[in-house]
């Protein structure tokens, strides 16, 4: 009879509602739940292999070379949509060359590949 009142007593002076687990301390009351700080995700590094491209801006009608910057040595690659009218790509060595003809902002996709591995680089073009 003594656990059953007992029971109730602790029941009746909890705050905690159903299915709810509050731990008290008996020196300082409500203890507060400690959790690992969240970290938040981190983004994918645009540079795949050591190689990426540098964001370039030109004005229409100028001749550009753009080139992947760091070591290409071993590397295939491909593009993943068609090049803006006047500039043709060069896929041993990731190059593209020609005169910026058509103005506003450009985002190509090129695919770096080596041996069963393969990152897809983004160049913006800003042409104005």
């Amino acid at each position: 009879m003594l656990k059953m009142i007992f029971a109730a007593t602790i029941l009746i002076a909890s705050s905690a509602s159903a299915g709810e687990i509050v731990w008290r301390s008996p020196t300082s009351g409500t203890l507060t739940a400690v959790s690992d700080p969240v970290t938040p995700p981190t983004e994918p590094e645009q540079p795949a292999f050591g190689i990426r491209y540098e964001p370039i801006s030109v004005a229409a009608g100028t001749s550009v070379v753009i080139k992947p910057v760091g070591d290409v040595s071993g590397y295939a690659f491909s593009l993943g949509q068609t090049l803006p009218p006047g500039l043709i790509f060069d896929s041993p060595t990731g190059r593209i060359v020609g005169v910026a003809a058509v103005a506003g902002n450009h985002s190509i996709t090129v695919r770096a590949a080596k041996d069963d591995f393969y990152a897809d680089l983004v160049l913006l073009l800003t042409v104005s």
